[in-house]
C-alpha cells in the first residue's frame, strides 16, 4: 500500500508475484479492495514483469496512511493475472503491507502566555496521517530559536522532531542578530487516536544562549517550514515524507 504522491492519501497498491506475468487486460474486474484509507476506490490496473500495479482514486476522507482494516483480494480471470503457461493467480482478502510514509496533517501551537512569544508553557503539536513508532519518538528535546546574521528569517530547531533548522517565516522571533535561545528541558508527549498520532512539544526548563533576553514577539501568522526528523518512523519502518511542508501559524 503506497502514497505515491506523498500527500497523505493512499493512491497505489502493488502486488509482486513469483514469476513474469502475461499481458493483462482484465481491468479492475478481478480485484476487490475494501476499507481503503480516506475512502479511496480502485481506478485501473496494469501489469509489467512480475508486478501488478493498482491505481487508486484518492477518497474525500481525511488524510490517512495507516493500513487499518484495508484488504486486497484477487479472483481468477482468464484475462487477468496469469503466467506464460496460462496458470491463473488468485488470493483471498488480505491486508497489504504498509509502504506509505507518514505525513504531517496539522501543526498547531498554544500559548503559555503571550501569543507569538516563545516562553515556558508554550506547546507545538504535530498530527500525522498514521501512528508513529513510539520507540522513535523522544520523551525530551531541545527547542531552539536562532536569528542568523542580517535580515533573513529566524529558524526553529527541535532535536529529533524536526529535520534541521526550519525557517519560521519571520525575523521577529529573535531580535538580536547571530544569536539563539534554547529551552533544553522541553518535553515530548505522544497521543494516539484510531488513525493518527500527535506529538506535542512543551517548551520547558531554563533558557540558555545569547538571545534569552532578546526573544521577540511575532505579530502575525507566518509560514513555518516543517520537515520531520529522519529518526522518526511508523511501525513498519517508513520514514515521514521527505518534502518540506508549510503551516501557517503565529509561532508560540
Amino acid at each position: 500500500m503506497l502514497d505515491n504522491n506523498s500527500n497523505g492519501k493512499v493512491d497505489r497498491v502493488t502486488a509482486v508475484f513469483s514469476e513474469t506475468l502475461s499481458a493483462y487486460t482484465a481491468g479492475t474486474t478481478p480485484w476487490t479492495l475494501t476499507n481503503v484509507p480516506s475512502g479511496g476506490t480502485i481506478a485501473s490496473v496494469t501489469a509489467a514483469s512480475a508486478t501488478a500495479t493498482l491505481t487508486i482514486t484518492e477518497g474525500a476522507g481525511a488524510a490517512d496512511t495507516s493500513v487499518g482494516a484495508m484488504t486486497v483480494a484477487l479472483a481468477t480471470n482468464a484475462a487477468g493475472v496469469r503466467d506464460a503457461a496460462l496458470n491463473l493467480a488468485s488470493f483471498s482478502a488480505r491486508a497489504p503491507l504498509d509502504g506509505a510514509r507518514p505525513r504531517a496533517v496539522t501543526v498547531v501551537d498554544t500559548n503559555g502566555g503571550t501569543d507569538g512569544l516563545m516562553q515556558a508553557g508554550d506547546t507545538l503539536s504535530i498530527t500525522f496521517s498514521e501512528a508513529l513508532s513510539p520507540a522513535t519518538v523522544p520523551s525530551t528535546t531541545s527547542v531552539t530559536l536562532t536569528d542568523p546574521s542580517g535580515t533573513g528569517n529566524d529558524t526553529l530547531s527541535i532535536a529529533n522532531i524536526l529535520n534541521g533548522a526550519r525557517t519560521t517565516g519571520s525575523n521577529l522571533n529573535i531580535s538580536l542578530d547571530n544569536s539563539s535561545a534554547t529551552f533544553a528541558g522541553s518535553t515530548v508527549a505522544l497521543t494516539n487516536s484510531d488513525r493518527t498520532i500527535t506529538i506535542t512539544i512543551t517548551v520547558a526548563g531554563a533558557c540558555s544562549g545569547t538571545a534569552c533576553g532578546s526573544i521577540g514577539t511575532a505579530t502575525a501568522a507566518t509560514n513555518l517550514s516543517f520537515l520531520a526528523a529522519t529518526t522518526l518512523t511508523d511501525p513498519a519502518g517508513n520514514l515521514p515524507v521527505t518534502t518540506a511542508q508549510n503551516f501557517s501559524l503565529r509561532l508560540f
